[in-house]
Parts: C-alpha cells; sequence; structure tokens
C-alpha cells in the first residue's frame, strides 16, 4: 500500500512547494556544497602541494547553506542541489 499525499520524487513530503520537516534536502545541499572544498583535499586534486583548511569558511559555509534551504520550498533545495553537484561536475 503507498502513500497517496507524498510526492513521487521525494516520498517524505506531500508537495514540492512545503518545506522539508525532516531537513534532509538542506543537509544534502549542504554537502553538495562543500564537496568542492573536500575533493581539493585529495592529493591526486591537489593544485599546489600545500592546501590551506580554512575552517571560518567551512563553517561559514555550512551555516549558510542549511539557512538558505531550511525553510524554502523543496522545489528550490533541489534546483540548489542539481545546480551544485552540476558545477562540481
Amino acid at each position: 500500500m503507498t502513500n497517496s499525499s507524498a510526492s513521487v520524487l521525494i516520498p517524505w513530503i506531500s508537495s514540492l512547494n512545503m518545506w522539508d520537516n525532516l531537513f534532509i534536502i538542506p543537509c544534502i545541499y549542504t554537502l553538495t556544497m562543500l564537496a568542492p572544498n573536500f575533493i581539493s583535499m585529495i592529493p591526486y586534486f591537489r593544485i599546489t602541494s600545500k592546501v590551506v583548511f580554512n575552517k571560518q569558511m567551512l563553517i561559514i559555509t555550512v551555516i549558510m547553506g542549511f539557512l538558505l534551504t531550511a525553510r524554502t520550498p523543496v522545489a528550490i533545495g533541489l534546483y540548489f542541489i542539481t545546480s551544485s553537484i552540476y558545477s562540481l561536475i
């Protein structure tokens, strides 16, 4: 038996113009936004021999990413996720 009130893309949301009560979309967006910073730490992808890990920039990125998508509609969060994955590739 399936839940008829759930959306097709995201089963825990009834409509794409509602915000995510479980905060899964903001967490996914924050991780995809942080991915380029973590890829630069992999030795194969390093451009310079020494990578500087800026903790303040990391904290600001996490806070801003979460605040941008915390109370916005899920459709906007999905757009942000797909655009950040596209720019990562």
